[in-house]
């Protein structure tokens, strides 16, 4: 039903009767034509939109204020409701001006206030709250925030609620890119792939609390330079100890069995490596094969200048 007022015309001095607009339509023919209030007693906010207008075309019946997204058909874009449920993942794009059925043009807006209509569980305390796009609405909005894997969408604060029953709320639409939420569930046992260096897994608690077992035995993965694996005790895991195949410690003490110009020289410990080891006479490092050998705990000195009684003797060896 329309609303008829009397305006002057200033051409003919006369009183003219014109139907008044409730709604942006975009349409020429609504040029200069006066604006009334809407059914809900307030001006339509599809007179605030701040951006250009989009035409498309219905895919099904819509609703002044229904929440739309955006598609192209090969022929033409077209306006579908949009759903934030995991199985439609129809992001909103604007909302339509006024009421279309489906098939026929429709304006939508992509900025602007929005009187959302099809809303349940509102009511004027919710002013200020944000809202975001419906999992069980298509077209519509509401309070609570939406679980991966469905759509999260906010879309702005609301206004106001209003009409019968609290049956619309309004709220600045602006369509900007969608944050995307990710889900991350909480184990509740052993998660495959998060796993100790022994091969057993890791639990995850529901407080999301990583629980790392004590190792009470030798943690396959962590190695000594010799190959033996490394202990763990409390969560601590122990160090190297030096000599016995334990990696470079002190140099291996050596004892000459010649004390003037020896060729041959018993050392403290048998090292597991001979070819690994460092030997240095006073100071000057000797090469393995050319100077000396190695063999069981006995060093061989090779060259034709054997070290002298009182020389400086260090051998590094695992």
């Amino acid at each position: 039903m329309s609303t008829k007022l009397c305006i002057f015309n200033q051409t003919t001095n006369l009183i003219d009767i014109t139907d008044g607009v409730a709604t942006y339509t975009g349409s020429p023919a609504t040029a200069y034509a006066p604006i009334v209030l809407n059914a809900e007693g307030a001006l339509d906010s599809s007179f605030f939109s701040t951006s250009t207008p989009i035409t498309a075309t219905a895919a099904v019946n819509l609703t002044a204020g229904q929440l739309v997204n955006l598609y192209y058909t090969g022929v033409n874009v077209s306006a579908r409701l949009a759903s934030a449920l995991s199985t439609d993942n129809l992001p909103a794009m604007g909302f339509v001006a006024a009421d279309a059925t489906s098939g026929a043009t429709v304006t939508v807006n992509t900025q602007g206030l929005v009187n959302c209509p099809f809303v349940t569980g509102f009511s004027p305390s919710d002013v200020g709250a944000p809202v975001y796009l419906s999992t069980t609405s298509p077209g519509s909005v509401q309070l609570a925030l939406p679980t991966p894997p469905d759509l999260v969408q906010p879309l702005g604060y609301i206004y106001q609620v209003g009409g019968t029953l609290n049956s619309y709320v309004q709220f600045p639409f602006v369509s900007y890119p969608l944050a995307e939420a990710v889900s991350v569930p909480i184990a509740t046992t052993s998660v495959a792939g998060i796993v100790k260096p022994d091969g057993v897994t890791i639990d995850v608690n529901v407080s999301g609390q990583i629980s790392v077992p004590t190792a009470t035995g030798l943690a396959f993965g962590l190695v000594k330079p010799d190959g033996t694996t490394i202990t763990i005790s409390s969560g601590v895991i122990s160090s190297v100890g030096d000599g016995g195949g334990g990696g470079f410690g002190p140099p291996l003490t050596t004892t000459p069995t010649d004390p003037d110009g020896g060729t041959s020289y018993t050392l403290s410990a048998t090292p597991t490596t001979p070819t690994a080891s460092f030997y240095f006479v006073n100071g000057v490092k000797r090469i393995y094969g050319a100077y000396y050998s190695i063999s069981g705990n006995t060093l061989t000195i090779l060259a034709d200048v054997p070290p002298q009684d009182g020389d400086t003797h260090e051998i590094y060896a695992y």
